[in-house]
């Protein structure tokens, strides 16, 4: 029984690392439910207080890891969202907005 707590917990801590991973990888997080994460946080905090109530380690150890992936989360959510990375900041252009150089509007000008 013990067993399937134990891999049950470390499945539920794990099953989050892939979408960190892709918020810290891509830095979107438009598509991601703040909502959602902020409810599985409040259900992962109640999970580890029931658990040092009950005083079990595993409940204690899955909540509160989970919970602290979901806070990494929640963070990264709120982070970017709030301050979007502009993803031509750190590219180099060849053209410019303002020429050296000034085109003759008018016919008079061009002679």
């Amino acid at each position: 029984m013990d067993a399937i707590g134990s891999l049950g917990g470390v499945l539920i801590v794990v099953c989050q690392i892939p979408q960190l991973r892709k918020i810290i990888v891509t830095k979107r997080v438009d598509d991601i439910s703040l909502e959602t994460y902020v409810l599985l946080f409040i259900g992962q905090i109640m999970w580890g207080v029931y658990g040092i109530l009950k005083s079990d380690l595993q409940i204690i150890l899955t909540n509160i890891i989970s919970a602290v992936i979901t806070l990494a989360i929640i963070s990264l959510k709120v982070y970017y969202w709030k301050y979007k990375p502009n993803p031509f900041a750190n590219s180099h252009s060849t053209h410019s907005t303002h020429s050296t150089h000034s085109t003759p509007s008018t016919p008079e000008q061009q002679v």
